[in-house]
């Protein structure tokens, strides 16, 4: 097993036997330890198999030099795949997003990195929806800037706010998620919310009947349909070319 899984990164104690090639601090570094690491040796035992898988993990994606890092295991793939002659459906170059709760979720939505915008335009009112990245601080905004939390746990995001709606938990609702490889997963409820939780979506819903622009409706027609629709999907490509696009943005700081 050694000989056919390969890892480029801090060595961990884990059950699967595996060859390493230490991660360096330095800029640059890595970029020539992967070099060293596909030596003759390692591109023989890449290029015989069947069906390849290169997988980076996110954070690599985001240090200084992770264009670069991109740009070396894109083409280590490319080539893998060339060699392989595997067909175009499968997935050779494989992105880990493993690093942010609901960041595989956050990209199919269609969600951009950063929080630039919101410094170069201060906003009235910042609503965190359960936010706790801490990507934004209280010195970032105006001070007449009005901050609303919803969230269940408390954390960075809550204290710097003016207003807090607490939310259940998800042990505390029943709920649809996507895991780190794409795939939906439904929950249920297993306890229930702690005083005035709430379920995040009869909170916003709440707010809009509050502010005169009611989803009543418009909301459990749209839930049931976002639920029947999301058990239908039986899998996710691990990489498609949004998520490769905004990947090579590499500053990454997902703000869900």
């Amino acid at each position: 097993m050694s000989e056919r899984l390969k890892t480029v990164g801090r060595k961990n104690s884990l059950l699967t036997g595996r060859n390493f090639q230490q991660n360096q601090a330095q800029a640059g570094a890595v970029i020539s330890r992967l070099n060293i690491f596909f030596s003759v040796l390692s591109w023989q035992v890449l290029s015989a198999a069947k069906r390849p898988v290169v997988v980076v993990g996110s954070g690599a994606l985001q240090r200084e030099d992770g264009v670069a890092i991109l740009s070396a295991v894109s083409t280590i793939a490319q080539n893998a795949r060339a060699s392989s002659g595997v067909e175009d459906s499968w997935k050779v170059l494989n992105v880990l997003h493993s690093r942010v709760a609901s960041q595989v979720a956050a990209l199919d939505l269609g969600y951009k990195a950063g929080v630039d915008a919101i410094r170069k335009n201060p906003p009235k009112v910042l609503f965190l929806l359960g936010a706790d990245a801490g990507c934004i601080s209280r010195a970032d905004l105006p001070k007449d800037s009005l901050i609303i939390y919803q969230g269940h746990h408390g954390d960075v995001g809550a204290p710097m706010a003016d207003i807090i709606l607490p939310s259940a938990a998800y042990t505390e609702k029943n709920g649809t998620y996507v895991n780190t490889e794409g795939r939906s997963q439904h929950t249920k409820i297993a306890v229930t919310a702690p005083g005035v939780a709430r379920e995040d979506w009869k909170i916003i819903r709440a707010l809009s009947e509050v502010s005169r622009n009611s989803l009543c409706v418009s909301l459990c027609v749209c839930s049931s349909e976002v639920t029947y629709k999301c058990s239908r999907v039986v899998d996710q490509e691990a990489v498609d070319l949004e998520i490769l696009d905004l990947t090579w943005k590499v500053n990454i700081g997902f703000y869900l």
